[in-house]
């Protein structure tokens, strides 16, 4: 479930075709600025990095996002319950359940000077609760690694902050991502520290047309639960401690080509390093 990749090693075997999405997504007519229910399989609802949701996780559940505005602050909330196994344990199904609040600050909005208008300070609280937890590390899903044998349950308390704006026209955000799993008796803690500039949209654009970013992350063994966060970092799981390095550029319409560079050890065990040269080529439609 956190990766799209494809291994050529079945001698021109034709390959499954795999939905990524497929929704429901009902907006109904209130007061309310933004608000929408979401049913079936679709994006990640919560706000946060891969320190604790893969990029390319989809979520299967129903889920519900309200925002509302008040001028400088906006508010928002996301929630949503989703069924990880039922058939493997029909006495106790495994299940995540998930609640984020949060805030987004614009200080200086009209202020004339673009570093300063487009200013936004984005922070998000969540609690994200796994029922049956231990039953879920036998569930079909959990293909990486990290995870110890003291762990009885993930209770994971989640904060993430960002801070943006633009730069000559090109977006620049600094963030961090701080992660607790307050049923681990240690090893339960997660950081991330990164930043990103621009945002690769229209092909070959001078503003428009390239991203790139750096950060750093240490998220110990028993802090997330090891088979939904980042496959890439130290080859995926929890564990790991290390720097990455991307860039993107837009080369056609809907096209992105991307590199990223990993270097990762464990936090805690062999402490072997890990370096990892990834390029992609992405279209959607």
């Amino acid at each position: 479930p956190v990766s799209t990749n494809q291994t050529m090693d079945d001698t021109f075997a034709r390959k499954n075709f795999n939905l990524d999405w497929a929704y429901v997504r009902y907006t109904p007519e209130v007061p309310i600025e933004q608000l929408r229910f979401w049913g079936g399989f679709f994006a990640n609802p919560f706000l946060g990095s891969e320190m604790l949701w893969d990029g390319d996780l989809s979520f299967a559940g129903a889920a519900v996002q309200a925002k509302q505005a008040f001028s400088p602050v906006e508010m928002f909330a996301n929630a949503g319950i989703f069924p990880i196994d039922s058939d493997g344990f029909p006495n106790e199904s495994v299940g995540l359940y998930g609640v984020q609040g949060g805030l987004a600050l614009r200080p200086f909005e009209g202020a004339g000077l673009e570093v300063l208008d487009h200013l936004k300070v984005t922070s998000a609280l969540g609690y994200f609760d796994y029922k049956n937890a231990v039953k879920a590390k036998t569930a079909p899903i959990n293909t990486q690694s990290g995870n110890t044998a003291a762990v009885e349950d993930f209770n994971e308390v989640n904060l993430y902050t960002e801070v943006g704006t633009k730069l000559a026209g090109v977006p620049l955000a600094l963030w961090t991502d701080y992660l607790h799993n307050t049923s681990a008796p240690n090893e339960n803690d997660g950081v991330a520290i990164g930043i990103k500039l621009g945002k690769a949209e229209k092909p070959w654009h001078l503003t428009e047309g390239w991203e790139a970013g750096y950060y750093f992350e240490r998220l110990e063994a028993d802090a997330a639960f090891d088979g939904f966060v980042d496959s890439d970092l130290g080859g995926g799981g929890t564990n790991h401690k290390g720097n990455v390095f991307y860039a993107k550029l837009a080369v056609l319409k809907n096209s992105t080509i991307g590199i990223e560079y990993d270097i990762a050890e464990e936090v805690t065990g062999a402490k072997d390093v890990e370096d990892r040269v990834q390029m992609d080529w992405e279209t959607k439609f």
